[in-house]
């Protein structure tokens, strides 16, 4: 009784503090681990885009928010490479619901006030789902689009306004980010890790889901924000060494991790360090002096071209967006959430393309491989894990780099073990 009550005070102060907890969902596969020297390469197998076969009648518009240009982040590939998925849907896969999908594009730089005009915006224009890849605002956008029962569907973000929503979907958990260095120190003995994230709300709120998380791991979790745009971190990261870390996690943008990357070389740290995989782009070994050797991403994206999942995406970025580099920062979020879309709606009828026809179709979906990890499926049934509904997959990868950037070893896993507190 007094574990069930431990469980509950718990469980209740984590969901108060943007705490995803639980018996997490868990996809229906797993990504098999393979070795490789590849590097992500825009040479691609246009091939594996298959036969033509065209949509056709009304466009079937839908909203799509991104952050945009800012001083320190342009994420315009990304669209860029959501639009190219779009053009390969139309043209390759029929559309869905049989009609040409439409982008309707907006962007929210960052800002809460940008994002609420967003999300009004596609009110007006009557879109029956709204995407995004990796909102940086998301609560902003779920405050509007929930009264009006409009779809939310993400790749990946944490938030509870989009887990804990009725409306939200989220096509991969972002909580693979803690699991994979609780996954590591269990097989090293690792007792401190250290998380140095880009101060952003979205990624703040992973300090206060992760603190609980490995306190049960048996691990303590130092985290430090780092203002966007800082470009030298040799003070923070000399900080998380003096408390005693003994892995770091980093989690922002390809510029960001660049700086903590630089860092850690600065100051001769040889232990593990994992990365989300926006972070990841080839300019990161570029920059990093003596490359990335051993660097490690915590991913939904595969990154490795061996893998049919993103040779697919590799096939699609060159056909339909050949100027834009397909694995820099998180450029191929873009593809997933529209490509996850797309394959989400098998059951959508063109009779029924509505915010509430959208839900239905989600929620009655059967199970569908993840865009750019194979061996995974997902499924947004809301049934997975009863406290983050949200989620429609819990499986990752764990790849590792060699000095170059090149994908040396992935490893496939279920995150759900290491996100548990009962």
């Amino acid at each position: 009784m007094a574990g069930k009550a431990r469980h509950m005070v718990l469980g209740g102060a984590l969901l108060s503090a943007l705490t995803i907890v639980g018996s997490a969902c868990s996809s229906s596969g797993s990504t098999p681990k393979s070795s490789s020297d590849s590097t992500p390469t825009t040479t691609a197998n246009v091939a594996l885009l298959g036969p033509a076969k065209a949509a056709t009648g009304a466009p079937l518009k839908i909203g799509y928010i991104y952050a945009g240009q800012t001083q320190s982040l342009d994420t315009r590939p990304e669209l860029a490479i959501a639009q190219a998925t779009v053009k390969y849907i139309n043209e390759h896969l029929g559309g869905v619901a049989g009609r040409p999908l439409e982008l309707l594009p907006c962007t929210d730089n960052f800002s809460p006030a940008n994002a609420t005009d967003c999300a009004n915006q596609m009110i007006a224009a009557k879109v029956p789902v709204v995407l995004s890849a990796q909102p940086s605002e998301p609560a902003a956008v779920m405050k509007v689009l929930e009264p009006a029962k409009i779809p939310f569907f993400i790749w990946s973000g944490v938030d509870q306004s989009v887990f804990l929503s009725p409306d939200g979907y989220a096509l991969g958990n972002p909580l693979i980010l803690l699991a994979a260095p609780i996954k590591l120190a269990k097989q090293d003995g690792t007792k401190k890790v250290a998380m140095v994230y880009i101060d952003l709300p979205a990624a703040g709120a992973l300090t206060s889901i992760g603190g609980p998380l490995y306190t049960k791991a048996g691990l303590s979790l130092l985290a430090t924000a780092v203002p966007p745009g800082t470009p030298d971190m040799t003070p923070q990261i000399q900080a998380a060494l003096s408390r005693g870390a003994q892995k770091f996690l980093v989690v922002g943008d390809t510029g960001f991790c660049i700086s903590a990357l630089k860092a850690l070389k600065t100051l001769a740290f040889t232990g593990q360090t994992v990365i989300n995989s926006a972070c990841f782009s080839p300019d990161v070994a570029k920059a990093v002096p003596g490359g990335v050797d051993g660097l490690k991403v915590a991913t939904i994206d595969a990154l490795d071209p061996k893998d049919r999942e993103v040779a697919l995406y590799e096939a699609v970025a060159a056909k339909y967006a050949p100027g834009t580099p397909p694995h820099a920062g998180g450029n191929s979020g873009g593809y997933a959430v529209v490509l996850g879309f797309a394959r989400a709606m098998t059951a959508l009828r063109a009779s029924n393309v509505t915010p509430s026809g959208i839900a239905a179709a989600l929620k009655s979906m059967a199970p569908q491989p993840m865009p750019l990890l194979s061996g995974q499926t997902f499924t947004c049934d809301r049934k997975l894990a009863p406290l983050t509904p949200a989620v429609c997959s819990n499986g990752a990868a764990l790849v590792t780099l060699g000095a170059s950037g090149n994908v040396k070893q992935i490893e496939g896993f279920d995150a759900a073990p290491y996100l548990k507190l009962g």
